[in-house]
């Protein structure tokens, strides 16, 4: 809803300044307890084997699971809404049937990456340690549990999206919260333990997103079947979206495979770098897309060139702010790693290993928020086989970076393969983005 007095073609800049500025803030809230949750692990691992096995089976467990909440989100928000004009009865239908598609979806996938990652690992397609393969072994069951939790609750917090509350941003940080408690309060916690508090989290977040609805999910029974009159319009744009999806989020599984060769404590140290990069990532990206996605979708701002300005400008300013933050970020990211993380099993050698990772990342801020924002307006226009094409190119153009500097910089050399991907991916959209290019076909639907 617009706020009063204020018509929709009035000031957008101000409009975008004053969401970012409330969406960072909000989301940061959010991000504190999974600070909270690498603090914790650490002070009680530091880069040993639990933590190198969990970074890398972690990041593979969770992969598909990922992959369908973005575009559960993508896909549900919009029927939720449609649906919300049509009787109670009607709604009621389509509520059930997607919890059991999510049901069924989510236990299929867990329990294709329960077999997968124990088939890779007896058969030493991962290529870890012995010991750090032993832990990875306690942490598959219980990981794979997190998978079905996560496809259910990424249902549930699309309806509270629909609703326009968003205190589902808030349960997001349930499994990390809950992590930190268990390594916080258990002294003897193990591999075994650290997975099992990641699911009993990724439960915690469920029970919480089920016990918020306008009516309690948890009372919902659910139904097998496809009689909803809105499924159609959630299979055109599926197969697309998932894809798409896929080839976005495998950037970081490729990051843990391509770093075994180089030795123990490669995968912690990978995993500690790109959670500190993804946390400003993460902020500046779930900002971005709250802030500028309803305005770039209205025509009320004018036609597609005006809004297409309107991303460039803002795609510009974002670039100079990452690109400071990358700057004040190099000097400051020894003192700021020691500071969060330097204690218990985490030493002076973890500390200079991470932060020489962190300073390469840094290198992705700039063209990470520029990509941001221009796929933002390409997604107001529709035009979702873009985002397929230029994620298929990224993954190659991450994998060639991957094969290039993995050998000469070692794990920094993953995190620059990560800013050349993402300037490539911003030259992609600035080419291919703007009004009368790429025209791919009608859309796929709502991102």
């Amino acid at each position: 809803m617009r706020p009063a007095g204020e018509t929709a073609g009035s000031n957008p800049h101000g409009r975008i300044a004053r969401a970012l500025i409330i969406g960072v803030l909000f989301i940061g809230l959010a991000k504190v307890a999974g600070l909270a949750k690498e603090l914790a692990m650490a002070w009680r691992f530091g880069s040993g084997p639990v933590a190198d096995a969990y970074a890398l089976t972690f990041s593979l467990a969770s992969w598909p699971a990922a992959v369908w909440v973005s575009v559960a989100t993508v896909l549900i928000v919009p029927l939720m809404v449609t649906a919300r004009h049509d009787d109670p009865a009607r709604l009621n239908l389509l509520r059930r049937e997607l919890i059991a598609a999510a049901m069924v979806l989510g236990a299929g996938l867990g329990l294709v990456v329960f077999i997968s990652l124990n088939l890779g690992l007896m058969q030493g397609w991962l290529g870890i340690a012995l010991d750090r393969a032993a832990e990875a072994r306690r942490m598959i069951g219980p990981l794979s549990l997190t998978v079905p939790l996560a496809a259910v609750s990424s249902v549930l917090a699309a309806w509270l999206i629909a609703s326009q509350r968003q205190i589902n941003t808030l349960f997001d940080g349930a499994p990390s919260l809950l992590l930190f408690v268990v390594l916080m309060a258990l002294p003897l916690a193990d591999g075994a333990v650290v997975a099992w508090a990641t699911a009993a989290g990724f439960g915690l977040q469920l029970l919480l997103l089920g016990a918020v609805q306008d009516r309690p999910a948890l009372l919902l029974r659910p139904r097998l079947g496809f009689q909803s009159l809105q499924w159609p319009d959630l299979w055109r744009g599926l197969g697309v979206l998932v894809v798409s999806q896929a080839l976005v989020s495998v950037s970081g599984v490729i990051d843990q495979v391509s770093v075994v060769s180089l030795g123990p404590t490669s995968n912690a140290t990978v995993g500690y770098a790109s959670r500190l990069l993804l946390l400003v990532q993460s902020l500046a990206s779930l900002a971005i897309v709250r802030a500028l996605l309803p305005i770039l979708a209205n025509a009320d701002y004018g036609d597609d060139r005006t809004r297409w300005r309107i991303a460039v400008q803002w795609a510009a300013m974002l670039t100079a702010g990452g690109a400071l933050v990358s700057a004040i970020g190099w000097f400051l990211a020894p003192w700021g790693v020691a500071m969060l993380f330097q204690r218990g099993d985490f030493t002076g050698e973890d500390t200079l290993r991470v932060s020489e990772a962190v300073r390469f990342g840094l290198a992705q801020i700039p063209f990470y928020c520029a990509g941001i924002v221009l796929a933002q307006y390409v997604a107001a226009t529709r035009r979702y086989s873009l985002f397929l094409w230029g994620n298929g190119l990224n993954l190659l153009v991450k994998v060639a970076a991957n094969a290039l500097l993995i050998p000469r910089l070692g794990v920094p050399g993953a995190m620059l393969a990560t800013a050349i991907m993402y300037a490539g991916s911003m030259a992609f959209l600035w080419i291919f983005g703007r009004p009368g290019r790429g025209a791919v076909g009608p859309a796929a639907g709502v991102t």
